[in-house]
């Protein structure tokens, strides 16, 4: 019947199909690349495991006698379970897989240099842009000079008297390292009589940090530490309105312009000629993590706020290690399949370790080679990213700063 003629036909594909195979076994190119052996006792599998060869190394040196047929070496490894094998994969000789590891290496190795340079270079921005010390002159001309911007301010600004920092318009000459000390010196001077106590003496020369010394009872660094605080919010307050001026202090109301001064000490106060500085460098490109810490702290009001095209940057920073880690995995993903794994399961663990490095590298080792100030280790090197953006941060030890401003997040 119809049924029965069918039947007949496949048999006969199957017979041809079976013809050919045998045919391709004579020919001197067929060679058997793998084989799976299923034993019926486990101490038999144990067996076999222990007195065949496991490794290439064994392999290569195996005797004759102890060879498949007397001419073939081989090698013998628990086969993984029947679910984890890619049998498409298992046509692929162990030389093409070795020179596929090596090409998906390299490829994998030039993602995580682009990607390592893009977030160092990205994470040096925002480094800059949060810790800068880039004061606000026209802000400070008006707390110092009085409305328009006073004796640093044009003659339109004078006239126009105007009380906010927008409406001054600083002389084409101005030059905050000269214009503001001539006049603060003096002032400041004024001011640690204003804002010292009976038997406490407030020193706020120029280009120096505020700091009390006790005349007659000592005072331990946590306590002194508080009073600079207290000190330093009252000569702040006072800057803003003479509303706010301490009413204990009998002359703050004439004082006002004492918060100005003092951050334009510290950012304006020039170096002279040392052993290690040139003449005419400003402290503050000096000063240590903690110090620039302390100046943003207390100068805050008079820092110049970032621009829109920083703020979308110091965003982007933010967001671009976990946006490029997560881009890296899918790559990696992707490209881990051209190695031609034999099981899923050393194809998960590749990419695993792919992966791992990959956000290693990008977060913890990143965040120490970009954050850490050790100068030492890049000079010499002609290349601008190796020497401005590595080992060129703030932090020259793993002190109390560093655990706040990069450990902690780290963790």
């Amino acid at each position: 019947n119809r049924g029965e003629r069918r039947m007949q036909k496949f048999e006969q594909k199957l017979e041809a199909l079976d013809q050919r195979i045998r045919q391709l076994k004579r020919q001197k190119f067929f060679k058997t690349k793998l084989a799976f052996v299923t034993f019926s006792e486990e101490a038999s599998y144990v067996k076999c495991l222990d007195a065949s060869p496991r490794g290439w190394v064994a392999r290569l040196f195996m005797k004759p006698e102890d060879q498949f047929r007397g001419m073939f070496p081989y090698t013998v490894t628990p086969a993984p379970a029947p679910s984890d094998v890619m049998f498409e994969n298992l046509d692929v000789s162990e030389t093409s897989r070795f020179w596929r590891r090596c090409a998906i290496g390299l490829v994998t190795l030039t993602l995580l240099v682009v990607s390592f340079s893009t977030i160092a270079f990205l994470a040096t921005e925002k480094r800059r842009l949060l810790t800068s010390t880039d004061m606000n002159e026209e802000a400070l001309a008006l707390a110092i000079g009085g409305p328009g911007g006073g004796v640093f301010g044009t003659n339109a600004s004078r006239l126009l008297a105007s009380s906010t920092f927008g409406g001054v318009t600083l002389l084409e000459d101005f030059k905050g390292t000269d214009a503001f000390e001539s006049v603060c010196r003096a002032e400041l001077a004024a001011c640690e009589v204003t804002y010292s106590e009976p038997g406490l003496l407030t020193l706020m020369s120029w280009g120096s940090f505020l700091t009390l010394m006790p005349v007659s009872d000592a005072m331990s660094a946590t306590e002194k530490g508080v009073k600079v605080k207290t000190v330093m919010k009252e000569i702040a307050d006072c800057g803003v309105t003479q509303e706010r001026c301490s009413p204990a202090r009998a002359e703050a109301a004439d004082r006002r312009g004492c918060h100005a001064c003092y951050c334009a000490g510290l950012t304006y106060h020039t170096i002279t000629t040392t052993a290690i500085h040139a003449g005419g460098e400003r402290s503050v490109d000096s000063f240590s993590d903690l110090q620039l810490s302390t100046l943003r702290e207390q100068c805050d009001g008079f820092l110049e706020k970032p621009a829109f095209g920083d703020t979308v940057l110091i965003v982007a920073t933010i967001t671009a290690v976990t946006i490029i880690n997560a881009l890296l995995k899918v790559v990696i993903k992707s490209i881990s399949a051209f190695e031609r794994h034999v099981s899923f399961i050393s194809l998960q663990s590749n990419i695993a370790e792919k992966v791992f490095m990959a956000q290693f590298l990008n977060t913890a080792v990143l965040l120490i080679v970009v954050n850490a100030a050790i100068p030492e280790l890049t000079r010499g090197i002609s290349s601008p990213f190796v020497r401005d953006v590595l080992f060129h941060g703030n932090h020259r030890d793993f002190d109390q700063m560093w655990y706040k401003d990069i450990g902690g997040p780290l963790m």
